[in-house]
């Protein structure tokens, strides 16, 4: 169940985004998404998986961050 609610997460991320209904919100959820598929990755000892969401965090982050700050 927890793996439907962040895949949902990202997807609902990625249609904001993409569709341009809000500036950052759909970074926020890609976000929180990415960061809980590399918690639930993590706890599943999957490592390379967990290493690709991580960087795929980051990047959501960095661009947040930059919209948000700068």
């Amino acid at each position: 169940m927890r793996k439907w609610f962040l895949t949902s997460l990202m997807l609902i991320g990625a249609c904001i985004t993409s569709w341009k209904l809000h500036p950052y919100w759909g970074l926020v959820f890609l976000t929180l998404g990415n960061a809980g598929w590399a918690i639930q990755l993590f706890v599943m000892k999957e490592w390379a998986a967990m290493t690709v969401f991580v960087i795929m965090c980051i990047a959501w982050l960095s661009g947040l961050i930059k919209y948000l700050f700068f």
